[in-house]
């Protein structure tokens, strides 16, 4: 049996993300194969989640941003035996409110008709906090990346995320070592919504960070990388123990 430690990790972007989100950590797993897919463009989570696990290994490490991470939970739901530890970073088990769906529709229909450079825009601004070191660079190659997206799978993820159901009553099942990130100042995805999974999950740990914003790969790499290596040794713990 492969020791758990060499697992490859599955990074699975945010909305409007791709690999690069994740480049300035990917240091931290360089000594394991990391696969950072490309979602389809589908209007269901369940489906992007099962295209990605046709083409995952048999057993993986899973690490989720944001939209990621209810791919993750998705997978979980899929295939629970093949995963055997969880990152997750700026993300929550909750459904959207059906306020928030309508919110989500209606941002779809605007890329639609007006295209990505506003959206672009103003989803850097939330992304990226004003504080950040950089700021405006990194607000530039977030859009960038926006742009690499396109205008099509934006807004068919963005109907995916909408319908997507509550994972909440799934986290007393997720019975493997688990590490959450969250930021004080995240705009998108509050830090009380990613830690209000801490107390339900049965083996996690909470990492929160006082800034940020919504792409703390980014913004708080070292953090994030901190965060890696923590569910790395809570993996290595496992072998030992086993």
């Amino acid at each position: 049996m492969s020791r758990l430690p060499e697992l490859p990790w599955i990074l699975l972007p945010g909305l409007l993300c791709d690999r690069e989100s994740w480049s300035p950590v990917r240091s931290a797993v360089r000594d394991v194969s990391a696969i950072c897919p490309t979602y389809p463009e589908s209007f269901a989570v369940a489906e992007i989640a099962s295209t990605v696990l046709e083409a995952a290994p048999e057993r993986f490490v899973l690490a989720g941003h944001s939209m990621g991470g209810y791919i993750a939970f998705e997978m979980l739901r899929q295939a629970p035996e093949r995963c055997a530890g969880l990152l997750l970073i700026s993300t929550q088990a909750e459904a959207d409110t059906p306020e928030q769906s309508v919110a989500r529709q209606e941002l779809a229909c605007r890329a639609r008709r007006e295209g990505l450079d506003g959206i672009a825009e103003f989803m850097s601004k939330l992304c990226i906090p004003k504080t950040s070191n950089r700021a405006t660079a990194l607000r530039r190659r977030f859009a960038a990346m926006a742009h690499r997206y396109g205008v099509d799978a934006f807004a068919a993820h963005q109907e995916a995320i909408a319908g997507r159901p509550s994972s909440v009553p799934d986290l007393p099942g997720i019975d493997i070592p688990t590490v959450l990130v969250g930021t004080a100042d995240d705009r998108i995805v509050p830090p009380h919504r990613t830690f209000a999974m801490t107390d339900a999950l049965p083996d996690t740990h909470a990492l929160r960070l006082d800034t940020g914003g919504h792409l703390p790969m980014w913004t708080q790499s070292e953090d994030c990388i901190d965060a890696v290596r923590l569910l790395s040794d809570k993996l290595k713990g496992l072998t030992k123990n086993n």
